[in-house]
């Protein structure tokens, strides 16, 4: 990954195939960042980026509250899919509140005939939302993946009741139909959510300027000549990022932008709220020469849970969770890369819905959530603990001595 932080800017990106240890992990965070004063080495390197690698100044996004209508377009000429707001293909921030429903219109107005690629072929533009990180119902009209799908020219409602007890805290959404949940997360349908209220776990953000950075991929063209500009702007290098690096396929943007400049005085302190939105990129965020004060991750504040720990200062933090499961396969086979020498296997297992006490205790067994998922099996059924344990044990024995890098999807046919 590179990196640079000068007075005034930072500026986060990722190469995409480093792995970090021993570090915090996960898909949304929460940070305070310091303003540094300038130093003559970082006034050199302001001069050398100035025309150069620094970007236009961060661009902002909209904000939106409930009831709210959101809108699933192409671009008529190259196909690519976006949300729609407001008349801008720009996706908003959501805000709400524990205790408040979340009321979204969500309109399929892509068109009837795709000219991208999915899992099995032309794309057919389905497409839905999902609510990730919120303790709500999956079934309809809340954050039902399965059975709410809107083709093109349908429309879907979701009313997705709030927790009273929800952490509040940066989540995020983003469409995802079932075999076209990649391609789309890749045209970039994703966005911000807020559960406002993290001030009773962190006051002092109220009095500070906050950032909401969403990350984001840029798709590079082979042979083209604007794709080979982008990589040499941002002064892109596999250096660093693993044993076997490989050759560039996509960027990092930061709300839509590649290397944007985020202003920050000396002495300020902002509060930045960073989602990686990327498909299947993990990013090892960090600041050169600098620290970040974490005070939230994956939409819990620190001090949720234990008053006591309200921040913890990181050098670099992971953020590995994105739209679809290929995040989870992605990091298996680097993580099989960067420790087969060592002897160390590493493998995952990617089920389906499982009969669980969790299942029971949340009323779903038996239910209409669960027959809508055995409907959509080839084996009929869901699984259970066994079949989930016996494929893990083969994985810790020596009969998987040669196994490495691999995940193995238990779900009876189903596609993930």
């Amino acid at each position: 990954m590179q990196r640079n932080q000068v007075t005034g800017h930072s500026s986060p990106w990722s190469c995409g195939t480093q792995v970090a240890r021993g570090l915090a992990s996960a898909a949304v965070l929460a940070l305070l960042i310091h303003g540094v004063a300038a130093t003559a080495q970082i006034q050199s390197r302001i001069q050398s980026f100035s025309g150069h690698t620094l970007g236009a100044p961060l661009p902002g996004m909209p904000e939106a509250a409930s009831p709210l209508t959101l809108r699933a377009v192409n671009d008529p000429v190259t196909g690519v899919a976006s949300f729609s707001f407001a008349g801008n293909e720009v996706p908003p921030v959501l805000h709400t509140s524990p205790g408040h429903v979340l009321q979204v219109d969500y309109v399929n107005a892509m068109s009837t005939h795709s000219t991208e690629t999915c899992v099995d072929g032309p794309c057919s533009n389905m497409t839905n939302l999902h609510f990730h990180g919120l303790h709500v119902s999956p079934a309809s009209p809340q954050d039902d993946v399965i059975s709410m799908m809107a083709d093109p020219g349908q429309s879907l409602h979701y009313e997705v009741q709030i927790p009273a007890d929800q952490p509040p805290g940066l989540y995020w959404y983003h469409t995802h139909p079932h075999g076209e949940s990649y391609q789309q997360a890749l045209d970039g349908m994703s966005g911000a959510l807020i559960v406002d209220g993290i001030e009773r776990y962190a006051p002092e953000v109220r009095s500070m300027r906050q950032q909401v950075l969403v990350l984001r991929d840029a798709v590079l063209k082979k042979g083209d000549r604007a794709s080979t500009n982008e990589v040499s702007r941002v002064e892109a290098s596999n250096d660093g990022c693993g044993s076997e690096p490989e050759a560039f396929g996509r960027l990092l943007t930061v709300n839509g932008a590649l290397r944007p400049a985020i202003a920050i005085q000396p002495g300020e302190k902002q509060f930045w709220r960073v989602v990686n939105a990327s498909p299947d990129l993990y990013v090892d965020l960090q600041l050169s020469g600098e620290t970040m004060e974490i005070i939230a991750l994956d939409g819990m504040p620190l001090a949720f849970h234990n008053p006591g720990r309200r921040a913890e200062i990181r050098a670099h933090v992971l953020l590995v969770y994105s739209a679809t499961k290929a995040a989870v396969d992605a990091i298996t086979v680097s993580l099989a890369t960067e420790l087969g020498p060592k002897h160390i296997r590493v493998n995952s297992i990617n089920p389906g819905m499982v009969e669980t006490e969790g299942l029971h205790s949340a009323g779903f067994a038996g239910g209409d959530f669960q027959k809508q998922i055995e409907q959509s099996t080839p084996l009929g059924r869901i699984a259970q603990p066994k079949d989930i344990a016996t494929a893990a044990v083969f994985f810790a024995s020596d009969d998987a001595a040669w196994v490495t890098g691999q995940t193995l999807i238990l779900a009876g046919g189903a596609r993930h």
